[in-house]
């Protein structure tokens, strides 16, 4: 991506370009000479952090030969974010059991056709602190009573316990 400060123009792919009168193939992106001479540098867009904040006025800096377009960071309203964090927390429990859902909603049925392979017990123990974990963020998240608390409750360490196997062969019993 390039940029032109002069005609405020942003080049998001080599194209022919005509600047006074003067009309360039698109190879004259590779040759950052001809491109300085006509003001126009490589650009990048900033990394934005959108979880906690929206994108304000554009930024736009000049530094070593290379524009960076950037935003200010606008808090989110109080509100919109712990909404946003609580559909966030709770995708992410649905996201950690949907692997064993099946082995313990429909337990009878693998019984009933696997009879020869237990269920490991320390699957439901699993879910058991995976769901207890889950619940001390989401009680940090629904009890902040201001957005800097969310965030900080939000940037806590979370660290899940591993999976056992979902069978007791598994483990070489």
């Amino acid at each position: 991506m390039w940029y032109q400060e002069s005609t405020d123009t942003v080049y998001n792919y080599k194209q022919q370009i005509t600047f006074d009168g003067v009309r360039y193939s698109s190879n004259v992106f590779n040759n950052p000479t001809v491109l300085e001479s006509l003001g126009i540098y490589p650009a990048k867009y900033a990394d934005f952090e959108d979880r906690y904040y929206t994108k304000g006025a554009e930024v736009k800096t000049f530094s070593d030969s290379e524009w960076t377009f950037s935003w200010e960071e606008v808090p989110k309203q109080f509100e919109e974010l712990r909404q946003e964090l609580i559909r966030y927390w709770l995708l992410r429990l649905d996201e950690t059991l949907v692997s064993t859902d099946k082995y313990l909603t429909r337990a009878s049925e693998m019984e009933e056709w696997f009879s020869k392979w237990e269920i490991n017990p320390a699957v439901k123990q699993w879910r058991d602190s995976v769901y207890l974990t889950f619940n001390s963020r989401m009680n940090s998240v629904t009890e902040a009573v201001t957005a800097e608390g969310l965030i900080i409750a939000d940037g806590q360490p979370f660290v899940l316990p591993a999976q056992p196997p979902i069978y007791k062969v598994e483990e070489g019993e």
